[in-house]
């Protein structure tokens, strides 16, 4: 399978937004532990760090098509990233239309049915999604992964939480050299 992972940039717009002048200077650890786990597992993953390139919404669509075609898309958030997250899963469902959209962290793990009202995203990953994403790479019915939620019919389902990796020396090494450096 081929996969893309979207780590979303820092650029907010509006004078106002509390969230304007706070940015991370740390690589996105949870998509770089992800594509490393999908490696190892055969897939082909690349790393979309659109803070790191400082891309701007309206550009990042040419970035994404770069990419083309691929399977599955993971995009992370956090509280203050969660619009951009989600106008990025627009993009990619008008990009790549039948591409499934997982939207994690913080921001998705607290607020799955937030995030679920978005019709672009397909799955929500709860908690650490080394596992989870793994699991929907493999195509394993959703209605089996634990720590996902997603629409069925007119609801939404929360399956069961997923255990925390108890041997952290399981997983393999960060993928960092699907980061951009320069």
């Amino acid at each position: 399978m081929r996969l893309l992972l979207i780590n979303p940039p820092w650029v907010l717009t509006g004078k106002d937004n509390v969230w304007r002048g706070v940015a991370s200077v740390m690589p996105p650890l949870g998509l770089d532990w992800m594509a490393a786990v999908l490696r190892r597992d055969g897939h082909q993953v690349k790393i979309l760090d659109a803070h790191a390139e400082r891309l701007r919404l309206d550009t990042i669509g040419s970035r994404i098509r770069s990419f083309l075609p691929f399977d599955l898309v993971g995009i992370t958030a956090t509280t203050g990233l969660v619009a951009n997250a989600l106008a990025i899963a627009r993009i990619v469902k008008a990009e790549q239309p039948q591409a499934r959209v997982v939207l994690g962290g913080v921001h998705p793990t607290v607020l799955p049915q937030e995030c679920l009202a978005e019709q672009a995203v397909d799955l929500v990953a709860r908690g650490e999604g080394e596992d989870t994403i793994l699991e929907i790479a493999r195509e394993i019915p959703v209605e089996d992964i634990r720590g996902v939620s997603f629409r069925a019919g007119e609801g939404i389902v929360h399956n069961p939480e997923r255990e925390l990796i108890k041997d952290l020396d399981s997983l393999p090494l960060p993928a960092y050299d699907l980061l951009p450096v320069g």
